[in-house]
C-alpha cells in the first residue's frame, strides 16, 4: 500500500452534508488499471483487517447463531439468512474503509453507532434485486456513500460501469471461485486430522453427514463468508475510487493545488518587499518639497474656434496613448483561430426528405406518417421496452437458479447411481495381471479353505494367532480381488489397498476392510495380540459382509 499525496473522496455524511477533502488520502491519487485498482482494495484490506472483519462478523452473529442453533442440521438454512443479507453486511466495512482512506480514525465502536443510518438506505432493494448483481461491490458505494437512489443512480451506475463492469463482475466470480475453494480446503484440512483407524468415510459423511458434521460445515462455511467479505468489499471500493479519480481527474488537481502552494510560498517574501519599498517610496514623497507642477502635468487649453476650450491629451514628448482598440483586436484574432472554429461530422439515422413528387406518390402518406410518430415518441417506446423487458431479465436469472439448483438435487439425489457410473469406465479397462502374492501372503482362492471365519477360528483356539489373522487378511484380499474386481499392484500397500477400498466400495466392507487391517498390522508390525472377542467379531462379520457370497 503505497503512501503519496493526498486526494480526495466523494462521501455522504450521515447528516446529509457533503465532507471532501483532498489533502487526507492515504493512497497516491493517479490513474491505475481496474486490476491494479484491485490489488490495491486488497492491500487495503491487509492493513485494516480487524476492524474490517470485525465490522462484519458482529453484525452477523445475530443472524447465523439463532439460524445455526435451530437449523443446524440442515446446512443451507443455517447459512442461507447470511448470504441473502451479505449486501448488508457488507457496508460495515465499506464504512471504515471510506473514512480511514481520509485518516479518519474511525473503528468498530463508531459503525455500530451508526449502524441504523447505514443499513437503512435502500435496504430493501440490496437485498432482493440488487443481491446477485455480479457488480454488487463495485456499485455498493453508489447507495452507503453517495445515497442515490432511482434515476439518479441508474444514471451515475450507467456512468461509472462503461469500462469498469467486467472487471467488477470478474472480481465477483473471483471472489465466489475462491470462497468456494477455501470451504473445500478447511473441510480437506479438518478431514486430516482424522485418524485413519476412525474408519470413517469421508465421501459419506459430506453427502450424508451427521448432525455434528452438517453443524461443522456451516461453521465452515460462515466463517469463510466472515473472512471473504472484507477483502471483496474493499476491492470494489478501490475499483470505485480508481474509477472517480479517471471520470474527476483527482490527480490533475491535486497537482494544481500544489503549484498553488508552491507559488504562495515563493511569492509571499515579494510581497512583503513590494510593501516595504511602496511604504519608503511615500515617506521619501513626504519629505520632499511640494511644488506646483500643474503646469507640467496639464498642457494648456486649446482655443478650436467654437469658443470651447479643449485640452491636450498628448504627453510632454508627444507620443500619443495606446488606442482602446488592441485588446479587442486581439480577442477577435483568438476567436477566428482553429481552437474556436472546430467543426464536427455526426452520422446517424434519418428520415429522407421526400422533396421529389415521385417519391412521395410511391410511399402512402400513412406509411410515412406512422414511422415519422415512432420517431417523435422514440424515448416514450425505449423506456415502454425496458418496462416490458424488465420481468423477462428477472425471469432469465430466475430460471439460471431454478436450473442449478435442479442440477445440484439431481447430483445429491442420484448420487449413487452417478458414483457407480463414474467408476464403471474403471472397472471396465483392461485388467492388469491378478497378484497371487501380496505382502508375502498367498491370495489365490486355491489357497484358501471352504469355510475360511470357521478355520480362522479354530486356529485362534489352538493358539495360532498370527495364522488365524493371516489367514482372514489375505482371504479379505482374495475376495477383494476376485470377487469385486479391485486391482491391486504387488508392490500396493496395506494403506493404499484400504484407500482404494474406502473409494469404490459400499460402508460395510470398507469398515470391515480397515477394522481387519489395523488388526493385521498391529499382529504382523508391532506384535500386538488382539483380544479374542476382536477376532471373535472379526470372524462372526465375515459371514455378514459376504452374505451374498
Amino acid at each position: 500500500m503505497s503512501l503519496g499525496v493526498g486526494g480526495d473522496l466523494f462521501f455522504i455524511r450521515w447528516t446529509g452534508t457533503l465532507s471532501m477533502d483532498l489533502s487526507k488520502l492515504c493512497v497516491q491519487a493517479r490513474l491505475r488499471s481496474p486490476w491494479e485498482a484491485i490489488d490495491l482494495g486488497l492491500a487495503m484490506a491487509r492493513v485494516w483487517w480487524g476492524p474490517l472483519f470485525l465490522s462484519w462478523l458482529i453484525p452477523s452473529l445475530f443472524i447465523f447463531i439463532p439460524c445455526w442453533l435451530l437449523w443446524g442440521e440442515t446446512i443451507w438454512a443455517a447459512v442461507l439468512p447470511v448470504w441473502l443479507l451479505q449486501p448488508l453486511f457488507d457496508r460495515g466495512p465499506l464504512f471504515i474503509a471510506s473514512r480511514r482512506i481520509f485518516g479518519e480514525p474511525v473503528g468498530v465502536a463508531d459503525f455500530l453507532r451508526q449502524l441504523k443510518a447505514v443499513y437503512k438506505t435502500d435496504a430493501f432493494f440490496s437485498v432482493v434485486v440488487r443481491r446477485f448483481s455480479p457488480t454488487r461491490s463495485f456499485d455498493l458505494p453508489l447507495t452507503v456513500l453517495e445515497q442515490l437512489t432511482g434515476q439518479q443512480r441508474s444514471m451515475r451506475q450507467a456512468a461509472l460501469h462503461r469500462v469498469y463492469a467486467s472487471a467488477a463482475s470478474s472480481l465477483t466470480f473471483v471472489a465466489f471461485c475462491v470462497q468456494c475453494l477455501l470451504i473445500l480446503a478447511v473441510g480437506v484440512l479438518v478431514s486430516m486430522f482424522i485418524p485413519t483407524e476412525a474408519a470413517v468415510d469421508s465421501w459419506s459423511a459430506v453427502w450424508e453427514p451427521s448432525a455434528f458434521v452438517s453443524y461443522l460445515e456451516a461453521l465452515i462455511i460462515y466463517l469463510v463468508m466472515a473472512v471473504m467479505a472484507p477483502l471483496y468489499a474493499t476491492a470494489g471500493f478501490a475499483l470505485y475510487i480508481n474509477r472517480r479519480i479517471e471520470l474527476e481527474a483527482w490527480d490533475i488537481e491535486i497537482r494544481f493545488r500544489h503549484l498553488v502552494m508552491r507559488a504562495a510560498q515563493t511569492i509571499k517574501p515579494l510581497v512583503i518587499v513590494t510593501a516595504l519599498t511602496l511604504c519608503c517610496g511615500s515617506f521619501l514623497s513626504f519629505m520632499l518639497p511640494s511644488e506646483a507642477r500643474a503646469s507640467e502635468e496639464i498642457s494648456a487649453p486649446v482655443d478650436t474656434g467654437t469658443g470651447v476650450a479643449e485640452f491636450d491629451d498628448t504627453s510632454s514628448d508627444g507620443a500619443a496613448m495606446e488606442p482602446e482598440s488592441a485588446p479587442k483586436r486581439r480577442v477577435l484574432e483568438i476567436l477566428e483561430g482553429d481552437d474556436f472554429n472546430r467543426t464536427e461530422t455526426v452520422k446517424g439515422w434519418r428520415f429522407k426528405e421526400l422533396d421529389d413528387d415521385k417519391e412521395t406518390q410511391q410511399i402512402p402518406e400513412w406509411f410515412v406518417s406512422f414511422f415519422k410518430f415512432l420517431e417523435h415518441h422514440a424515448g416514450f417506446f425505449k423506456t415502454l421496452g425496458k418496462v416490458i423487458a424488465s420481468p423477462f431479465v428477472l425471469l432469465k436469472y430466475l430460471v439460471i437458479a431454478a436450473l442449478v439448483i435442479l442440477a445440484i438435487y439431481v447430483i445429491y439425489r442420484y448420487r449413487a447411481p452417478l458414483k457407480q457410473w463414474a467408476f464403471a469406465g474403471a472397472a471396465e479397462s483392461p485388467i492388469q495381471d491378478t497378484p497371487k502374492v501380496m505382502f508375502g501372503l498367498d491370495v489365490t482362492r486355491e489357497s484358501l479353505p471352504d469355510d475360511v471365519p470357521a478355520q480362522a477360528w479354530h486356529l485362534w483356539e489352538c493358539k495360532s494367532y498370527r495364522a488365524s489373522i493371516s489367514l482372514l487378511y489375505r482371504a479379505l484380499l482374495a475376495e477383494l480381488i476376485h470377487r469385486h474386481g479391485f486391482e491391486f499392484s504387488e508392490s500396493a500397500t496395506e494403506g493404499e489397498c484400504v484407500f482404494l477400498v474406502r473409494e469404490r466400495a459400499n460402508s460395510r466392507l470398507s469398515r470391515y476392510t480397515v477394522q481387519l487391517t489395523s488388526v493385521w498390522q498391529a499382529l504382523a508390525y508391532g506384535h500386538l495380540q488382539p483380544e479374542p472377542q476382536q477376532v471373535r467379531a472379526l470372524c462372526d462379520q465375515w459371514a455378514e459382509v459376504f452374505a451374498d457370497e
